[in-house]
């Protein structure tokens, strides 16, 4: 085998390259030279150019800049920038359910050496217009403002967004008409926006974003008592056109940053499941509600409630999945850090009139140990992608539930943890929910139970 320099790789990079297969998490996996090359597009079977952008010793990291042999399974993208969101859009939507299975069973069995026979896949209700939430960047050309993604890998680089067809139209809608009211008042002040949309009522929450280092060096406050005050005037007129909106603006400061209210109020309500749930304009909730509702009713129906159960929800957010169980049990102890979180659950408590909830403020590694202690019968845990902290691994070791649910965003991270339970436990279902169609993201539940 011959071994060439970085240089010379490089150079030779206008080779085509054949696709094996895709790999977690969206990555299509070729060889050149003996190195394994990953790049960011390309169907199985299909030959591609690819440039590189990192060389390592056994791998190569690179962009895809041609389609050389297109696949027959290749389809048009709906949206024109897919590749900065929902890459998958190139595939029917059945073969991105097979592939997202694969990988997860693929997942297993490297790291668990488990085969998974039997992963039951449920797919999402809506694969268009379903997502509850999106972010973007603003970006002018022209003196007009354009949504945008980062370029795949860079952070100073963009794709300009016209239209994303995971949000529903009315969440369009909202975008190209706030787009042409800063336009029409060059608001460059506003860096970035956020648009949260409920399913239940139709209503829209945007959030402005605004760096102070950005606002001519005016100092923002809640009396807008400075030279902003015009420019906060001109985004409220903005909301005598947009019936059912509300907006907040958030301004960042160098170490913390400030929330006002700019027009209707702070948060949307949705309503699953019968329960209904207050989302502040930075409150972590799912974005794909129709397939939460399932989720929901599967988690009522997986575990034999009684009743008399204390359930642990360590990463509670808002109190997405303890409020949903909280009448099937006597008791429900929610970790949250975020004090917006906390807020909105507080909030929550009270509307849905629920009395059996207790809530510890803090992390959850640092409350784990206090928490389970106190007689937990189950545990229901939805971390970070990074998964879960070692503290709370070994909390759940020293008092562990009868039933531990793990809902997880990444399944390495999922089956890494795993690794440390399954000489306690037995995994009795495991579970691909998918949240997130057109985009290489998985969501997966683990049930387990106590051997």
């Amino acid at each position: 085998m011959s071994f060439l320099s970085e240089r010379e790789i490089r150079k030779m990079f206008v080779s085509p390259i054949l696709v094996c297969k895709i790999v977690y998490p969206g990555k299509s996996l070729g060889y050149f030279e003996g190195k394994a090359v990953f790049t960011d597009e390309g169907l199985p079977g299909e030959v591609v150019e690819v440039e590189s952008k990192k060389i390592k010793k056994n791998y190569i990291e690179g962009i895809t800049k041609r389609i050389v042999q297109t696949s027959p399974k290749r389809k048009e993208p709906r949206c024109r920038h897919y590749r900065a969101c929902s890459p998958y859009q190139i595939m029917d939507y059945e073969d991105q359910l097979e592939l997202k299975q694969e990988q997860i069973k693929e997942i297993f069995s490297r790291q668990l050496h488990l085969e998974l026979p039997s992963l039951e896949v449920v797919p999402s209700p809506l694969i268009w217009g379903y997502r509850q939430r999106a972010h973007f960047h603003l970006i002018w050309e022209n003196k007009a403002p354009l949504l945008a993604y980062h370029q795949p890998g860079s952070f100073v680089e963009f794709i300009p967004v016209d239209k994303c067809f995971l949000l529903p139209e009315k969440a369009n809608d909202y975008l190209h008409q706030v787009l042409e009211f800063l336009r029409i008042e060059n608001l460059t002040e506003i860096k970035e926006i956020e648009i949260r949309f409920s399913f239940t009522t139709g209503d829209v929450l945007l959030v402005f974003f605004i760096d102070e280092k950005n606002s001519s060096g005016q100092r923002y406050n809640k009396t807008n008592k400075s030279k902003n005050k015009q420019e906060w005037l001109k985004i409220k007129k903005l909301f005598t056109f947009l019936p059912s909106a509300n907006a907040v603006a958030i301004i960042r400061k160098n170490d913390h940053q400030e929330e006002y209210l700019l027009f209707g109020r702070n948060f949307l309500l949705e309503k699953i499941e019968g329960i209904f749930y207050a989302i502040g304009p930075q409150s972590f909730f799912q974005v794909n509600l129709s397939i939460l509702a399932r989720l929901i009713m599967d988690l009522k129906a997986f575990i034999p409630f009684s009743g008399r159960e204390r359930l642990a929800d360590l990463y509670c957010g808002v109190g997405t999945f303890g409020l949903a169980l909280a009448s099937q049990v006597a008791e429900v102890y929610g970790v949250e850090l975020e004090p917006e979180n906390i807020s909105f659950l507080k909030k929550n408590l009270e509307m849905n009139q629920i009395k059996n909830f207790n809530i510890a403020a803090g992390q959850a590694s640092k409350l784990a140990l206090s928490v389970l202690a106190q007689g937990v019968d189950v545990i229901i845990v939805d971390p970070p992608r990074r998964g879960l902290e070692k503290k709370v691994i070994e909390a759940i070791k020293s008092y562990p539930p009868r039933f531990f649910l793990y809902l997880s965003c990444n399944p390495t991270t999922l089956a890494r943890d795993l690794g440390q339970f399954l000489h306690v436990y037995k995994l009795k279902e495991l579970r691909f929910y998918d949240f997130f169609p057109h985009t290489p993201h998985i969501e997966t539940l683990a049930i387990l139970e106590l051997k």
